[in-house]
């Protein structure tokens, strides 16, 4: 039962201090973004928030520092910097709130899902290949759209679209494989073996 538990010693893990410096660096995107307009530093913070992101999950994976509390921070630190990147993007570019809106509905529907999933199984599910793509899309769209405040309205446009259709795509590909957990979950006591089978293989914390 305790390995269900957060440890004291899980908050000061390097794949959490990793995610705590990306939580840290938001409020300095925005000053510098937002207030400074210093766009090549902006964009660096983004790029080393991206970094840190990728080390993050490489350290946990490969040092067996994976942790309860990492697996609810490393999401965390992601959709806030994803939502304030967006969000301060609007100053700019006005269209830039489809794929602002779309990003809520996403997180918002996928932590009602993440909810009751844990609330049924005490597990939580980890990200998968279509989340870390959508990431990638909307990180390489956002450092070109701050680092080239110049560029064309319509491939700033074309940039934001692609972010758009990857987080109606993340969102459809986490909500089957959520309608797949839920459903095994359900069948649980008619095949216990099949459906833990199932849900593991679904379910990697931070894969």
């Amino acid at each position: 039962m305790n390995d269900k538990l957060i440890k004291k010693k899980d908050f000061i893990t390097i794949p959490n201090i990793l995610s705590y410096v990306r939580l840290l660096l938001l409020p300095l995107f925005v000053w510098l973004y937002c207030f400074k307009m210093d766009y090549y530093k902006a964009a660096g913070v983004i790029v080393i928030s991206g970094i840190t992101d990728v080390a993050d999950g490489y350290i946990a994976r490969h040092f067996n520092q994976v942790t309860k509390l990492g697996t609810l921070l490393d999401p965390t630190a992601d959709k806030l910097t994803q939502a304030v990147l967006l969000f301060c993007l609007i100053l700019r570019y006005d269209f830039v709130m489809v794929p602002f809106i779309i990003l809520v509905v996403k997180e918002i529907t996928m932590l009602v899902m993440g909810i009751v999933f844990f609330k049924r199984t005490r597990e939580m599910s980890g990200a998968k290949w279509y989340g870390k793509l959508c990431t990638a899309v909307l990180y390489v769209s956002v450092t070109l759209l701050v680092l080239l405040p110049g560029i064309p309205k319509g491939a700033a446009m074309g940039m934001m679209g692609a972010c758009s259709v990857m987080l109606c795509f993340s969102l459809l590909m986490y909500s089957i494989m959520y309608f797949r957990l839920f459903k095994a979950v359900k069948t649980e006591k008619d095949n216990p073996q099949e459906v833990d089978g199932e849900v593991e293989g679904v379910m990697k914390v931070r894969d």
